[in-house]
């Protein structure tokens, strides 16, 4: 059976934070599919770019002191083409952004402008920033239907409400976004992103503020969304337990770069010794008693590199030639089974 088409497609993803003669690289050249019908996840510890990535995907750093730039094609409109013209880096030397921020804005948005809340909807991390306090959810949502143009009605948002399973709709739908509690809004923000329809979820940590039984209720919820609409679904998480429940397939970042991608099972829960090194130690992680190195994530080192040589468990035992090119080369995705790659030398037959 051949393969659903991408509804996102993201190839060579790089965005850039440009402060006081420092460039951060939070995103380095990320590339990955979500076709129609899956659910592909993005993992990774704290400050490894996973959140980046979404906020670049939907254009939500357009005004950043930086860049962002490479492909990010939702169905067949590219995102970021022809943007590079309104926005240079230079690397020589100390490194310098120019961006005309207006004109690149004008650009960018009009093409968002067809695509947010319709093809493209996305839960945020925070759901209580995210809700505007001084409207009631039922505004809100009545709001987004409309701009979907789908039925806006009180029994459409109600019957949505019970879906994610609120207990008093009405109640919920008449409350202002301070009146609900840390659960209740990450629920209503889902509301919200669902209430369109859209062709493109992008999830941000949904159920960090859920208790357990109402998170396994709304990660059913994902689930059927995935299976009986289609919907694509980019659950973006550090929570590997939940990569395995929901996800298909799997993209490990680390340092704002990809260092491992293939079928859950392969990369999560078979654990083979082909992949990253990195891979096992988030999988060593969820152990209590194992020991792991303490280094703190640095997107800044080791840059002409493998960005994770500094706390790999395998370079002490690699020959000297090898460790001379992890620290020189940074290694491209390599295939070690199907549809699964790991960017690691020592996992190369290069």
């Amino acid at each position: 059976m051949q393969d659903p088409a991408p509804i996102l497609r993201v190839r060579n993803l790089r965005t850039y934070f440009h402060a006081d003669g420092t460039l951060v690289r939070a995103v380095d050249g990320v590339s990955f599919d979500v076709p129609a019908g899956r659910a592909v996840g993005l993992a990774g510890e704290s400050g490894s770019g996973k959140t980046q990535t979404a906020l670049s995907i939907l254009g939500l750093l357009d005004t950043a002191p930086g860049i962002v730039s490479g492909d990010v094609w939702i169905n067949q409109t590219n995102l970021l083409a022809d943007l590079d013209a309104y926005c240079t880096l230079t690397l020589n030397g100390n490194p310098t952004v120019k961006k005309e921020v207006v004109r690149w804005r004008q650009v960018h948005e009009e093409r968002l402008r067809a695509i947010r809340g319709r093809l493209v909807s996305m839960v945020f991390q925070e759901p209580k920033s995210s809700l505007i306090p001084y409207r009631t959810l039922r505004q809100q949502m009545r709001e987004t239907l409309n701009v979907a143009q789908a039925p806006s009605d009180d029994d459409a948002i109600h019957a949505l409400l019970e879906d994610l399973q609120f207990a008093q709709p009405r109640r919920i739908a008449d409350s202002y976004p301070h009146e609900l509690s840390g659960g209740e809004s990450q629920r209503a923000m889902l509301g919200l992103a669902l209430a369109g329809n859209p062709q493109l979820l992008i999830a941000d940590e949904p159920t960090t503020l859920l208790d357990a039984l109402t998170q396994r209720r709304v990660l059913d919820l994902l689930q059927k969304l995935v299976a009986n609409t289609r919907v694509a679904l980019l659950l973006i998480t550090h929570n590997l337990a939940m990569m395995r429940l929901l996800v298909e397939d799997v993209v490990i970042l680390f340092g704002g770069t990809v260092v491992e991608a293939g079928p859950v099972e392969d990369v999560l829960t078979n654990a083979p010794e082909h992949g990253h090194p990195y891979t096992k130690d988030l999988l060593q992680a969820l152990d209590p008693s194992a020991t792991l190195a303490a280094t703190p994530l640095n997107t800044e080192k080791n840059l002409a590199g493998c960005r994770y040589f500094h706390r790999c468990r395998l370079k002490d035992a690699l020959p000297e030639s090898m460790r001379t090119r992890c620290l020189e080369e940074q290694p491209p995705p390599h295939p070690v089974a199907e549809g699964h790659t790991v960017a690691c030398w020592a996992r190369s037959d290069a």
